[in-house]
């Protein structure tokens, strides 16, 4: 069993910085599996074999539990991608990913006899399940052997009943490990509301062909952190404060308006979902520097007090 810091230490994190829990992963750390079909399932989760594995003859599950590699406890989920054939005469080749999922997976009948076809999230898993409450964001361990050339994904989208999206956060995970590595993925808003629903998709493989066959990825320990629902003050709110970022895309620095009477901070992540700055922020305008970040889409969060203020993509050219 790998060595990790106590769960016990997690949450006294999560009170320090004043996040607080409203709604609970399903078996976060995948203790307790069920037996369908001779096939143990993770409780509280939807995952690719039932209807992926099983349509296109796999009876190499795509995602088995572990007990030889675990980051904390007796099980660990083991995700892997796979190649199945609908009649077995290697004629319509499907490449499965191994996936978990609080939404369902599917494949059409129109796609069954297609050949050489890649199983992907954005086609094929839908739905997703009640959800209340500011998710700051999702956290968790993972250990990944990728076929070269290969990501594994972690996807999270949170929206309304009027079909509105309130904010998403991925994550793509490239580099093999040789143990367990924590990961977390930011929440970027786009609408400063509590969703009602959310789909959460983890996969050993983002667009799976022929080549990524084999990828495999082990998950465990889950979490999710919570913020206020209060994004912006209620100075800003009645003193009509704009939070302004400009220019974007940017070279070697932005401004971005701090509507706050305090100072904040400014976090700035990759496309890895790597924080790589944090600076303090004055009320107003701020200019922010660039220097020694890579070329390519960035996501930042202002915080202050434990507070979301505000979130946002930007450019570095």
């Amino acid at each position: 069993m790998k060595k990790t810091l106590p769960l016990l230490f997690l949450l006294c994190m999560t009170a320090v910085f004043g996040l607080k829990a409203q709604t609970e992963l399903p078996n976060p750390s995948f203790e307790t599996w069920i037996d369908t079909l001779d096939h143990p399932k993770p409780a509280g989760w939807w995952e690719s074999h039932n209807r992926w594995g099983l349509a296109n003859n796999i009876d190499d599950w795509a995602v088995r539990r572990t007990f030889l590699n675990v980051h904390e406890g007796l099980f660990a989920a083991e995700l892997q991608t796979k190649i199945g054939d609908v009649f077995t005469l290697d004629i319509f080749r499907k490449y499965i990913p191994g996936v978990l999922t609080n939404g369902e997976c599917d494949l059409p009948i129109s796609q069954q006899l297609v050949d050489e076809l890649s199983i992907t999230h954005s086609e094929f898993i839908t739905g997703g399940e009640a959800f209340e409450g500011m998710l700051d964001r999702f956290k968790g361990w993972y250990d990944y052997t990728p076929v070269a050339g290969d990501s594994a994904y972690v996807y999270l989208k949170l929206w309304k009943n009027d079909g509105t999206v309130v904010g998403t956060g991925e994550l793509f995970i490239t580099a093999n490990t040789s143990d367990y590595t924590e990961f977390e993925v930011p929440i970027n808003y786009t609408v400063m509301e509590e969703p009602d629903s959310l789909l959460l998709i983890i996969a050993s493989s983002y667009h799976p062909r022929a080549a990524n066959v084999g990828s495999r990825l082990f998950i465990d320990n889950l979490s999710f952190e919570f913020t206020d629902p209060n994004f912006v003050d209620s100075y800003a709110a009645q003193h009509g404060i704009a939070i302004r970022l400009f220019p974007n895309p940017a070279t070697s620095s932005f401004f971005l308006e701090n509507p706050y009477r305090t100072d904040v901070h400014v976090e700035i992540y990759n496309a890895m979902g790597q924080m790589v700055q944090r600076q303090s922020m004055i009320p107003g305008l701020n200019e922010i520097s660039l220097q020694g970040l890579a070329s390519g889409t960035h996501l930042y969060r202002m915080v202050g007090d434990g507070l979301l203020i505000a979130s946002g993509n930007f450019v570095i050219r």
